[in-house]
């Protein structure tokens, strides 16, 4: 049982609740030296030896959500998101798959 956030209803038990993204912000983050440590072993088992290894932290940006509501699945919805592709716009040219469709069409 939980109150929706956006209409403000009580909604019953074992009905389910969406989380809805409401305010997003831009941030960045820094590059990090040896920011990141690992125990790295030996690939067998039997091996007691061990070592410590770090890692950099590239850093980077992006979007970073700031508020979400939850919601009934009637409010979802009404406000439901918009189903955005998981594919990227452009997709890559493989260069081996390039080379070798030239070859394929020159067969003849």
């Amino acid at each position: 049982m939980y109150q929706c956030q956006s209409c403000s209803k009580i909604v019953p038990a074992h009905i389910p609740s969406f989380q809805i993204t409401v305010k997003t912000r831009f941030k960045s983050y820094p590059h990090r030296s040896e920011a990141n440590w690992f125990k790295l072993t030996k690939a067998d088992s039997l091996s007691k030896k061990s070592r410590w290894e770090s890692r950099d932290d590239p850093g980077g940006s992006g979007a970073e959500i700031v508020k979400e509501i939850r919601v009934c699945p009637n409010c979802y919805q009404a406000r439901k998101p918009p189903i955005r592709s998981k594919l990227p716009r452009k997709l890559p040219i493989n260069p081996r798959l390039k080379r070798n469709s030239h070859h394929a069409f020159n067969q003849f």
